[in-house]
């Protein structure tokens, strides 16, 4: 499918060139590790039915070998080869037979030391160098932390992809719900940036048009292209976000400067408004061609003019002449005949 996308020409100054970089987006992947469930109020005195849940929000696998939680009494660490897959869960319990009886899985780790305390409890998560990572309390605990869950219910954080280390990212009175790196789920407000696409050299380069064309992109969020075009030496930008078919991937950008280098980009945004930026390339417009001068022309046209009279009158000046031999030669002609009457009238007498 092939669309046009127009812009104001911008003038800046050699014939085109074209040059390939690849400038594709990097995302963060700062570690991180959050609480997102904690069951502390087990049915009845079966404390061996608690367990902590974690959360990794980032796009990378984390290694929390070593890491420690800590609550108002004991000191919990996480030993032995302890992995969170991206955007996965991991979950602690006190006891694997128990969580795997009322869950039909296994936890990640059955191994819990810490008894949390059902009228108030904090815990605190840190890495492997001792810092800390993150931060939870119930029940007043601590100062502003008052959230709280009744008898065989959980607190559990609003979004696992939020944290501002406050209260307020909590929910009270939550259905038990742990999950585990086998159920592999990811929660439903997780939104993955667009994939990105790949920019080709252009197609066709004229005076004032530049076609280009891309790899399509497949999300099934997929909202639009963004074809971004810019002029670094005049501080020209422009964008057309108007590219909503997906299919598209063929676009003529037209109204351009003769003679102009452009930078051209092509953005993809989801429907959440995530979006992914291409590679950039870097092309140039051709030159305009130099147009004839019609002055030079007409001179050119007055120089032959003159020329061809100069033939006219030696024409003429030649066809004169001929006359007057002719006539001299006509001339001759007779006075030899009259010469020759009287020589011989002149013999015969």
């Amino acid at each position: 499918m092939l669309s046009t996308v127009s812009i104001i020409p911008k003038q800046v100054t050699s014939w085109p060139n074209v040059s390939y970089t690849s400038e594709l987006e990097q995302h963060n992947t700062e570690p991180k590790i959050v609480f997102s469930e904690i069951y502390y109020d087990a049915i009845g005195t079966d404390s061996d039915k608690e367990y902590i849940e974690l959360y990794n929000p980032t796009e990378i696998e984390i290694n929390i070998a070593n890491w420690k939680i800590e609550d108002n009494n004991y000191l919990y660490s996480i030993s032995g080869i302890s992995t969170v897959k991206p955007y996965s869960y991991f979950t602690i319990a006190r006891d694997s037979t128990e969580f795997y009886n009322d869950y039909g899985t296994l936890p990640d780790r059955g191994d819990l030391t810490l008894a949390l305390n059902n009228d108030g409890d904090y815990l605190t998560l840190y890495d492997n160098t001792g810092i800390e990572i993150d931060f939870v309390a119930w029940e007043g605990a601590a100062t502003g932390w008052n959230i709280k869950a009744t008898e065989g219910l959980t607190i559990q954080r609003q979004n696992p992809n939020e944290d501002t280390d406050a209260s307020s990212d909590w929910l009270d009175n939550q259905p038990r719900d742990p999950k585990t790196q086998a159920s592999g789920s990811f929660p439903p407000s997780v939104n993955l940036p667009p994939e990105a696409v790949t920019l080709f050299p252009p197609l066709k380069v004229t005076t004032t048009t530049i076609t280009i064309r891309w790899t399509q992109n497949n999300d099934s969020d997929f909202d639009r292209y963004q074809i971004t075009v810019e002029n670094s030496s005049s501080g020209f930008a422009f964008s057309d976000t108007n590219l909503g078919q997906q299919s598209t991937t063929q676009t003529k950008i037209t109204d351009l400067a003769p003679n102009t280098t452009y930078e051209i980009s092509v953005d993809v945004y989801d429907t959440g408004g995530l979006s992914n930026e291409s590679n950039v390339i870097t092309v140039k417009t051709l030159e305009k061609p130099t147009q004839p001068d019609n002055g030079d022309t007409s001179n050119g046209n007055e120089d032959t003019g003159d020329e061809t009279g100069d033939n006219e009158s030696d024409s003429q000046t030649s066809g004169k002449d001929d006359w007057l031999y002719g006539l001299g030669f006509i001339l001759v002609i007779v006075f030899i005949l009259i010469g020759t009457f009287y020589w011989v009238k002149k013999r015969r007498k």
